[in-house]
């Protein structure tokens, strides 16, 4: 998940308060769309299966018997009380290190300042120097570089150890994680405690070495990242929007009282909140052991749940399921040559970032996060701009700093969900959908952030200062609404890689963003009293461009449609519209067909395969009908799998009904054209199928990419195949038949990368709806098979890498290919009917079906 921060401050509280913001934002705003809140934070491989495969948790969690309520209250009070640590000592720690410079300072340029000598002064040379000498430029922009280089330091590891630590989140639990980056944050804190007790033996820059903690937790994204994953974890559907904004609000009201306290407990001395955050945070660690692992906690709502989960109704899978789970230990023939694992790396940059490339507006959107993140090094120096303007200690500059916290509650448990109340309502004049709605509060966000941060540079007293400020924090949650919003308009499947590029992205403008305000600091303190707005000023025209970029962005046809509202509005402005109950409760459900009629719009558009008949005998004309519909049946069954193995009548039947009949198979039927015809002969003839008949109004593009091809073999496969029941479906899943061939349409011999490929390959019928699902966001060679060994025979099955058939009599003496690793799914298969398929198990089966309409050449095949 990627973490948004206020600029609040630099800590893994402020990411924890964002990042659940956030997480409720996407949530609820697109709750129709995206239901993907309890996956893991790294999407593993076996979620991809044939079909929709749903792994399911436990249904008890080991070692706990808490309840939802008592885990999340634990996890509420664990994070406020870290908050609570983080802010307290957030002003004091800046002003030893004030402290600190400043004497070093006066006892090289004016030593008749000095109050206490050296050899008497304290610990953070607190009382040697009166704290208004220390206002002057040189002592201000030290502090400000010392604090923006840190910012810079602590994102490393960040960037570096973010998805490690995520996976490793996933393999071996959430609090192992969050416990060790409770335990380093404590380390961290000591180490900067350490420096600035003994700052005459040290020299203060070596706090930077605190960074190194994230070497230990990967840093505040990642602990924040889990904490919000496990209160995720906890909480279903029904309640995860409501949890994640009292923990939000929780966490506010932390910065209302922390900073506050610190300054009252500052004007005693500053070392008292500085040491009492380590004793809070302490009591935290403690208070976390408490919290029990989540990674396989089962919600007694989501246990089971008809709507989400497909029972394997054949024991022996779980078996194979745990076989396939064993590592591998065959050794796999892995590329030595640079050419090979460059296209391999090239490949997965290509794959991950392929939805940017889909839609232009997805870059665009990722502007408000920049510009949130490079606030950051305009929020550091913004104490010291306010005790420096204004000639005020940083005791009373963090008071009136702290007026803001309060008002952020209001923002964003009024503010926000009134705003979109008013613009969502049926009775408004506006009535927009969610989508529109979170669009223009992004917008107007933006707008309020660069008056108010320009406004900020030019203030000239205490109360147009609060005044400017206050503008600033009407901006905060217009990064939540962008959020939303581009969660919204994504593809499921790319939401986690998404929400990972935005946590790159947040890191990358965080590291630069410290350092570059603290520069423009620098020169601005140095140029004069008039100049010292300059980091504001420049951060309000970052603002104007992101306010820009938004216009720039506009709600697409179709995407309004039948729009979710959002939860949090709902529950405090209870919309008549979707009390009337006129959208179908099925369009809200997460089973496959219903997320592919919302997918590709089957509501007002088809979807399907262009199909190449190659055999053309007496025999063949009598059995094509009889072979097109076994395809159809297992088509039916892959999608009414779930209400026939668990007929509720709260399911349904209608999104499956509806994805088979809006199927198109478009039968090329030519017997002197096509009759035994090569692979060049059909591809060609499909691209100039493809130039007569595109038209993406009435059957998506993806449709336009492969031809499926049916010949001698691939009919026989489907005629000796029985129709699926309940009580054969395992096994025929389990075989390598039926099949129908796959061709790429813009398949090039000469230009096929290292791992060559055929530019073709056998493909289920169960796994022809995933294959158009990842048509859709991947390059067709990202998803085809390698081959390993000449002769073997690539296969589809709803898996990315798909599976290799070996030649019956295997490959012992065959040429290796490329030396790629032996597959995506592990082993290869021998035997081109006898293989067993080592991976995932049980769930539903993704296939396609539905009714024909007729091609431009060639006769169309009834249900």
């Amino acid at each position: 998940m990627a973490i948004e921060r206020e600029p609040d401050s630099l800590s893994m509280s402020s990411r924890i308060r964002s990042a659940s913001i956030d997480s409720m934002s996407s949530n609820t705003a697109s709750m129709s769309k995206h239901d993907d809140e309890r996956t893991p934070l790294l999407r593993k491989q076996s979620s991809r299966t044939l079909g929709q495969v749903i792994e399911l948790p436990d249904t008890t969690m080991s070692g706990s018997a808490f309840r939802p309520k008592t885990l999340l209250a634990l996890m509420m009070v664990m994070i406020a009380i870290f908050s609570l640590g983080d802010t307290i000592s957030d002003t004091p720690q800046k002003r030893i290190y004030e402290s600190v410079y400043c004497y070093q300072y006066w006892e090289e340029h004016d030593p008749t300042k000095i109050l206490i000598s050296r050899e008497n002064v304290g610990p953070g040379a607190i009382g040697g120097v009166e704290e208004r000498w220390c206002k002057v430029p040189t002592i201000q922009s030290q502090v400000a570089v010392l604090r923006g280089w840190q910012i810079f330091y602590d994102g490393i590891p960040s960037l570096l150890l973010a998805v490690p630590f995520g996976i490793l989140a996933d393999r071996i639990g959430r609090k192992p994680i969050i416990m060790l980056g409770l335990i380093s944050y404590l380390l961290r804190i000591t180490w900067m405690q350490f420096i600035c007790w003994f700052w005459q033996a040290f020299p203060i820059k070596l706090v930077w070495l605190s960074a190194l903690h994230g070497l230990i937790s990967g840093s505040s994204p990642v602990i924040s990242a889990v904490a919000i994953t496990t209160i995720s974890d906890v909480t279903d559907d029904s309640t995860r929007a409501t949890s994640f904004l009292w923990v939000s609000a929780s966490n506010m009201i932390m910065y209302f009282i922390g900073p506050p306290l610190g300054a009252y407990l500052m004007t005693i001395n500053p070392w008292i909140p500085f040491f009492l955050s380590s004793v809070i945070f302490t009591c935290c660690i403690l208070l976390f052991s408490l919290v029990p692992e989540t990674l396989n906690y089962s919600h007694p709502s989501l246990r089971l749940s008809a709507r989400d989960t497909v029972p394997d109704p054949h024991p022996s899978l779980a078996a194979e399921a745990a076989e396939a789970a064993t590592p591998d230990t065959t050794p796999a023939p892995i590329s030595t040559s640079f050419p090979a694992r460059l296209a391999t790396l090239t490949r997965s940059f290509r794959t991950s970032t392929h939805f940017l490339r889909t839609d232009a507006r997805i870059p665009l959107l990722l502007l408000p996060f920049i510009a949130m993140m490079l606030s950051l090094g305009t929020q550091e120096v913004l104490l010291q701009y306010a005790s420096t303007r204004f000639s005020i200690s940083y005791a009373l500059a963090t008071l009136y700093i702290s007026i803001t916290s309060g008002v952020k509650v209001l923002v964003l448990l009024l503010l926000y969900p009134l705003a979109g109340h008013i613009l969502t309502s049926p009775s408004s004049h506006f009535a927009f959908s969610g989508l529109r709605k979170d669009l223009t509060l992004a917008r107007a966000a933006m707008l309020l952030a660069c008056v108010g941060w320009v406004a900020t540079g030019f203030t000239t007293s205490v109360p147009q200062f609060v005044a400017a400020e206050l503008l600033v924090t009407l901006s905060y949650g217009g990064t939540s609404m962008a959020r939303s919003f581009v969660t919204g308009i994504v593809r499921k499947d790319d939401v986690a890689k998404l929400y990972t590029l935005v946590s790159v992205v947040d890191t990358v403008a965080m590291m630069g963003g410290g350092p570059a305000m603290a520069g423009l600091w620098e020169w601005g303190v140095g140029a004069g009293e008039v100049w010292m707005g300059l980091p504001f000023w420049v951060q309000g025209a970052v603002y104007a461009l992101v306010a820009g970029g938004m216009w720039g962005v506009e709600v697409r046809k179709g995407e309004e449609e039948e729009e979710g509202e959002d939860l949090a509005c709902r529950e405090i402005f209870p919309n008549p519209r979707l009390e009337t109950a006129k959208t179908p409760a099925w369009k809200f459900e997460s089973r496959l067909s219903a997320k592919f009629i919302d997918e590709f719009d089957l509501e007002h558009r088809r979807w399907g395969y262009v199909v190449y008949r190659t055999i053309y005998t007496a025999e063949s004309d009598a059995d094509w009908d009889k072979a097109i519909r076994k395809l159809r049946a297992h088509v039916a069954f892959s999608f009414h799998y779930p209400r026939l193995h668990d007929p509720s009548p709260n399911l349904d039947p209608t999104p499956d009904q509806i994805a088979i009949d809006k199927l198109d198979l478009v039968v090329q039927h030519d017997p002197q054209s096509l009759d035994h015809a090569d692979d060049q002969t059909i591809r060609s003839s499909f691209q100039t199928w493809v130039q007569a008949n595109s038209d993406p109004e009435s059957m998506p593009q993806v449709s336009m990419l492969v031809c499926l091809v049916i010949d001698e073999e691939s009919l026989a496969s489907l005629l000796e195949t029985p129709e699926p029941t309940l009580s054969n479906f395992t096994q025929i899943y389990r075989s390598d038949a039926p099949w129908v061939k796959v061709m790429a349409r813009d398949y090039n011999e000469n230009a096929a990368p290292p791992e060559a490929y055929y530019g073709w390959m056998r493909a289920a019928p169960h796994g022809l709806v995933q294959l158009y699902q990842d048509l859709q966001a991947l390059e067709v060679e990202e998803l085809w098979p390698f081959l390993h060994y000449e002769g073997q025979i690539p296969f589809w099955n709803g898996n990315v890498g798909g599976k290799l058939i070996d030649p019956p009599e295997g490959v012992e003496g065959r040429r290796r290919i490329g030396g790629t690793q032996r597959g995506a799914q592990g082993s290869t298969q021998r035997g081109s009917q006898g293989g067993t398929q080592r991976g995932q198990t049980g769930g539903t089966q993704r296939g396609t079906g539905g009714t024909q309409r007729g091609p431009q050449a060639g006769t169309q095949v009834g249900s």
